[in-house]
Parts: structure tokens; sequence; C-alpha cells
């Protein structure tokens, strides 16, 4: 019931944590992220992950290195685990036809 709620307001910690501002991103696409995330039982972290592979051709260059910097030390936690994080530089996640930023 409540896992929905929790999921967003920990996707939306994540995100910070790699530097994106939750209110440039299109609710659309974020809400079918967090669809697809709960689906597939997913952590806030790879969630967060996803939609940054989608949005970081968009970022300056000192947002991609902060931002790499953070998933570097995700991918020593439990958090993101390394099949998630394969299909994501695959660009297997988000398989989402809307537009990412608002």
């Amino acid at each position: 019931m409540l896992k929905k709620p929790w999921f967003r307001i920990a996707l939306n910690f994540a995100l910070r944590d790699l530097g994106i501002q939750t209110i440039i991103l299109n609710p659309t696409f974020r809400n079918e992220v967090v669809e697809m995330a709960v689906t597939e039982g997913m952590t806030p972290i790879e969630a967060a992950m996803a939609i940054y592979a989608t949005v970081s051709p968009r970022l300056n260059p000192m947002e991609k290195i902060a931002a790499e910097a953070v998933i570097r030390k995700w991918r020593v936690t439990p958090d993101l685990r390394e099949a998630v994080y394969q299909r994501v530089l695959k660009g297997e996640i988000p398989n989402s036809q809307t537009p990412p930023l608002a």
C-alpha cells in the first residue's frame, strides 16, 4: 500500500545524489519509470540510474563527472545489482516512448 510513495521518496533522494532535479523530469516519464521499477523489483537507486542514463546526454560535463562518481560508489553496494546496471548500459531500461524532460 505504501510501497510506491516510499519508493518515490527514496527515488527523489537518489536523483538528488546524482544531481538531477526532479522538477525538470516529465511527470509521465517519471511515473512510467516508477511503475516499471516497482513491477520489476528494482531498488530506487537502480531506477535513478535508469533515469540518469536517459537524461545524461543533456547534462553538462561537470554534472556528468559528479554523477559518475556517485554511481561508482553505488556499484559496490547491494542497492545496484550488476545485472540491472548492465541492462541500463545496454539501453534496455527504461523502455519508454515519453520524453524524459518536461
